[in-house]
This record gives structure tokens, sequence and C-alpha cells, in this order.
């Protein structure tokens, strides 16, 4: 379809079948003519199921960080901004670049006027793809290229579920990982075992009790269907009747159980539990995927995109940092800074019970502070349980005998800065992440020696 300011096509994926609608546009660079074209790209949306892209030189903003400099139009960007909104699209955001244009003078005013746009029908048919921006070598405007930029495969990682703890059988599976014997002396080395075992027996339960709910979530659909075009002829038995009001509650069921768990994977945490739907946290976990993938690290002058190559990066820069004695070009003189005196004397006292209670309290619930996948809410549910090991690692710690902390400090390093619109990073310094054995033993001394 030609209009006056774009050209909509109707793409079709060969093999698959699967089609999208693209809309391309040149917007026109007269004001008067302005609102014709937005009008004309507000109609151009298709119905909200079917995928949509939409692209082109728009020659306006939206947002005032599109421009570096000069007078900005704000009544036509808030016009722009409403055209999208009832478009139903959001940007797809250029990785590498913030500007697409240049005037190409000594002090060059720029602009980012060259943009895509998708909405959320097309963001579940390309899940992964990235948008970057190549070289202005040939004109002032640069060539956007949108491809796929998956990140590679990794193994699953065991994830505490917050849902599990109101399951059948789920205290008892803990007791019987945690309660077998392990043979070492080592609080540190038992309590890493310990939490191993528990995960292991925890997917094994969870695989045995929602393993198969996808299908029967099917299932029970196309039996209610059924049901349904039966009782158009005529009225159901009473075993028919209870079969279908039994198959609605299970259907009610599982759909709970798979918001509640994109609702985790989301990290959106101000939605309760049966608020929302589940595409809305889908598409957040896409976001999010897209947010933290690093397309390429650069090391001096040279930009690296394959994974294995920005690992060995990672590495090889941690490794020559990392413990390294460093000459202080300055020092801070506490003395001016006149920070409050605190009463130091219960510091170096043994941990209580309470004292490592109140810190699992004031953990987050729902986020796991190491790379072991569990959960505040697991030691909180399992307390009666594994408090007994946790104490003896605490008083382990406060003896300071042959603490073995490499078994509660297995850390992810994240040495990224991201920023918004940019895809290469720099590596800097390190930020580990912690074991909640360790992330209790820094919040019992916070707890000790500081009053909020």
């Amino acid at each position: 379809m030609i209009a006056s300011f774009s050209i909509t096509v109707r793409v079709e994926i060969i093999g698959s079948g699967e089609f999208f609608w693209m809309t391309s546009v040149y917007g026109p660079s007269e004001d008067e003519q302005k609102e014709n074209f937005l009008t004309e790209l507000a109609s151009a949306a298709p119905p909200p199921s079917e995928p949509w892209m939409l692209n082109g030189d728009f020659n306006m903003i939206y947002q005032a960080r599109d421009k570096n400099n000069g007078p900005i139009n704000r009544r036509m960007m808030v016009r722009f901004r409403r055209a999208i909104d009832l478009a139903g699209v959001r940007e797809v955001k250029c990785r590498n670049r913030r500007f697409t244009w240049s005037s190409e003078r000594e002090s060059p005013t720029l602009c980012s006027i060259d943009k895509t746009f998708c909405n959320l029908a097309w963001e579940d048919m390309f899940p992964d793809v990235m948008l970057t921006a190549a070289s202005t070598s040939f004109s002032d405007h640069c060539p956007l290229l949108l491809a796929n930029g998956a990140p590679p495969i990794r193994k699953a990682r065991f994830r505490f579920e917050k849902i599990w703890p109101r399951f059948p059988h789920f205290q008892e599976t803990v007791q019987h990982a945690w309660d077998r014997p392990v043979n070492h002396d080592c609080p540190f080395i038992r309590i890493s075992r310990k939490l191993q075992r528990v995960a292991a027996d925890l997917k094994i339960w969870s695989r045995s009790l929602f393993g198969g709910a996808k299908l029967q979530f099917h299932i029970a659909n196309a039996v209610i269907l059924q049901l349904d075009m039966a009782q158009e002829a005529r009225n159901l038995t009473e075993q028919e009747w209870l079969l279908c009001k039994q198959l609605k509650l299970k259907v009610l069921g599982f759909a709970a159980l798979e918001r509640a768990r994109k609702r985790q994977a989301s990290r959106i945490m101000w939605l309760k539990s049966g608020d929302a739907n589940s595409k809305f946290f889908h598409a957040k976990i896409r976001a999010r995927r897209r947010k933290n993938y690093i397309h390429s690290i650069k090391v001096g002058n040279a930009e690296i995109t394959e994974h294995h190559e920005k690992a060995s990066a990672a590495r090889d820069h941690f490794t020559e940092s990392i413990g390294r004695l460093r000459q202080r070009s300055c020092t801070l003189n506490w003395e001016e800074l006149h920070l409050r005196e605190i009463d130091m004397s219960g510091f170096d006292l043994p941990f209580t019970e309470p004292e490592v209670w109140a810190a699992v309290l004031a953990s987050p619930a729902e986020k796991a502070p190491g790379p072991d996948g569990f959960t505040g809410r697991f030691f909180r549910a399992c307390w009666s349980t594994v408090k007994y090991d946790i104490m003896e690692v605490f008083q382990k710690f406060y003896n300071l005998a042959g603490v073995n902390l490499k078994e509660i400090n297995t850390a992810f390093i994240d040495c990224y800065q991201k920023r918004t619109g940019q895809r290469s990073c720099v590596i800097s310094g390190p930020s580990a992440s912690f074991t909640p054995s360790q992330s209790s033993l820094q919040r019992c001394y916070l707890c000790g020696c500081v009053e909020w």
C-alpha cells in the first residue's frame, strides 16, 4: 500500500509461512505537512494481533535527548509521541549510536531521526533482534542494520521459584536432602554440598509436579471445548458437569502458575502475582535480555565480538589486575570528614540466631544474592531445617579457624558499566555476587555497628 509519506508491504517468511507488516516512511521537513504525516502514521497500524514494524527517516524527534543542541519543537515532539502511542508501537533502540544524522559541520547538529519501531506481536516473533548503526561514509545519515542478536546458549542454572513452598511435599523434599550426612568437618563445605543436593532434589520434585503443566493446560482446554459443544445439543450429565467444573479450576491454576513464574523471571516486583498477564512479563523478560546482552568489548583499539574471545579478555584483564599493589596518588583525611563515632564495644561478640534471622528477613525475598539460585524466600521457608548448619558457618567464621571462604564466595564478576545506546564496553573494575551465607555475614556485621 502506497500512501503520501509511507509504503506498507506484507512480508512473508518462506518456509514457516509466518508474515508481518512493514511500513517504511519518509517524514516531511516542512512543519505544515507534519500533521498530515502523523495522522497517516497512526492510521497505518494493522490490528494489534498482527506483527508490524515501522522504520524510516521521520525528520522529527519524540524526546529531547534525540538532539544535541539548538531549539526543540516541543509541540511537534508531543504530537509525535502521541502518534506513536496511538499506533501501539515502541522503539527498537540502537545499541551503538545515540544519533543517526549529522549536519556535517565543524560544530555539527546531531539528531536521531532515523528510527525503527515495532508492536508487541512483532517483538514476539523476533525476540532477539538487535539494531546497530554503520558508518556515515556515503551520507549524512547512518545506515541501520537490524539483525539477530541472540546471546550464546548457556546451560540452565538452578533458580528457586517462590511458588514452591506452597505445594505439598516441598518441606519433606528439602528436609530429606538436607539431612543426608556429609562426610566433612568444614561447615562451609557441608553447607555448599547440602545446597547442591537440595537444588538437585527440588528440580526432580518440580519436574514431577509441574513438568507437564503446559500439556495438561491444553488438554484441559480441549476437553472443556468438547463439553461446551455437547452442551449445545443436550444437557450434561452430573459426571460431565463436575468434570467441566474441575477442569476450569485446573486451567485457572495452570494460568496462575505460569504468571507467577514469568513475573519472577521479569524482575517486576511492584505487581502482585495475580495482576497483569504473562504477555506483559514476557515483554519485560525480553527487554531485560536485550539490555543485559553485551554485543562487543573494546580492549585497547580492538573490538571483540565472539563469545569465547570476550570471556578470555575478561579473564585476562582480572588475572592481571586483581591482587596487584598500586601506588595511590591521593588519600582521604578522615579527621576532616567529622564522621559520627560509633560504639564498637559489641562488634566482636559472637553471632546470635536472632541476628542471623533478622539478616535473612532483611534480605530480598525474591532475588538470589549469589549464583546458586536460592532466594531469601527459601531460607525463610526452610529456616527450621537449615538454621543449625548456617549458625555453624557463622561460628566458624567468628572463630576464624581455617575458614574456607571459597566454598561460599563463588562469584560471577560483572565487569561492565552498561549505558543506554551503547554496545561496546571497556573492561572496568569488578563487583562480585555473593552467596546467601556471605551476604548474611556482611549484613549481620552492618546491623551490629550501624544505627539507621
